[in-house]
């Protein structure tokens, strides 16, 4: 059985157990911090077993848009991973989760896909420079910060540019023109991270917009890196080279903002996708598998 989480739960042990486990990682010193932290945020749900008030197993759920976001776990012994998934189905019903774990066993996923549920592999990949890239200038092509005002165009772009992957990616702020717009509007906000502003950028191709980009400050080991929540290119002029020329112009853009590093991550299976950022410079960091419980 789990319940929330409440103030009066003893958690200290459970907390101390998961930081062993970056005893020789240079994270160790903060990680009970972290994650104490990450529990009293305004956006996650905590949910525990108890054995006699003390916590043996902890599911941090992060909510990152309404239902899509993190899911940390973790049980203190092993044989009660299996168990602690499963009583988490009706918490995390039609959501899709990044599953962070601090054991390399695969029970708690086996037991998500034991339930019915998917499992979606995606890779992190980071491009970073010493210099400042080159950008190539393209004829006919022009480039404009987004604003509120871009919020429509920029929805519609991004859906069109999608929308034969939705099937696929699931996610709940691409599946409508006018579920986009509001996470433009989030992004503007400052909801996902502070926006880049000069590296959040539509492009025009003669004039017509088409592509955009939208890219966040995040934090990312000892510093801030810029992180792209989405790139998009209207169907039509896909397979033109207009990506490469748009990311091409974001990064050189987040460069002189100060962030020689960025980040984004991709669908393993979108090989496309992950083929063009690798011809731009971006390298695998880490791979990480989300839950899909729909």
């Amino acid at each position: 059985m789990i319940v929330p989480f409440k103030n009066d739960h003893n958690i200290g042990p459970i907390i101390a157990c998961i930081a062993t486990y970056y005893k020789h990682d240079a994270r160790f010193p903060i990680v009970a911090d972290t994650l104490y932290k990450k529990i009293a945020e305004k956006n996650t749900e905590t949910y525990v077993a108890l054995s006699d008030n003390t916590v043996v197993c902890i599911a941090i759920i992060e909510w990152l848009e309404k239902s899509y976001g993190n899911i940390w776990l973790h049980s203190m012994q092993e044989s009660d991973e299996w168990a602690f998934a499963q009583a988490l189905a009706p918490c995390i019903h039609n959501t899709i989760l990044e599953l962070i774990q601090f054991t390399q066993t695969f029970h708690y996923r086996d037991a998500f896909i034991d339930m019915g549920y998917h499992e979606k592999e995606r890779m992190r990949m980071v491009f970073s420079e010493d210099a400042p890239p080159v950008y190539i200038r393209q004829d006919g092509v022009s480039f404009e910060p987004l604003t509120h005002a871009h919020n429509r165009v920029s929805a519609a772009i991004s859906w069109d540019a999608h929308r034969h992957r939705q099937h696929m990616e699931c996610y709940g702020a691409y599946n409508t023109v006018a579920n986009r717009s509001q996470f433009a509007q989030q992004l503007r906000m400052g909801v996902h991270g502070d926006s880049i502003v000069p590296a959040s950028i539509l492009m025009r191709y003669n004039n017509q917009p088409i592509g955009c980009i939208e890219m966040v400050a995040v934090d990312h080991g000892p510093a801030p890196i810029a992180w792209i929540m989405d790139i998009a290119i209207v169907s039509a002029y896909q397979s033109k080279r207009l990506g490469g020329s748009m990311v091409g112009y974001a990064l050189d853009q987040a460069y002189a903002a100060g962030y020689p590093t960025v980040g984004l991550s991709v669908t393993l299976d979108n090989t496309r996708a992950v083929n063009l950022y690798k011809r731009l410079g971006f390298v695998e960091e880490s791979i990480f598998v989300e839950i899909m419980a729909l």
